[in-house]
């Protein structure tokens, strides 16, 4: 016998699945990109500026 407890956070079969398709799918786009800049971004210039400062120890 289990309990919810012991059920590890799965929902039971009455609950449907939550995909997003269609419209909604098309609507997450631009929050999609919107979140990879805010995270690419500065990312990125991190590593041009780890590489840059890094190149005159090797004689670059």
């Amino acid at each position: 016998m289990t309990t919810d407890k012991e059920d590890h956070g799965r929902e039971s079969p009455d609950v449907p699945a939550r995909h997003v398709t269609g419209e909604g799918a098309a609507g997450q786009t631009p929050r999609l990109v919107v979140s990879w800049l805010i995270v690419g971004l500065p990312l990125a210039y991190g590593i041009y500026q780890t590489i840059s400062r890094t190149l005159p120890l090797f004689g670059g």
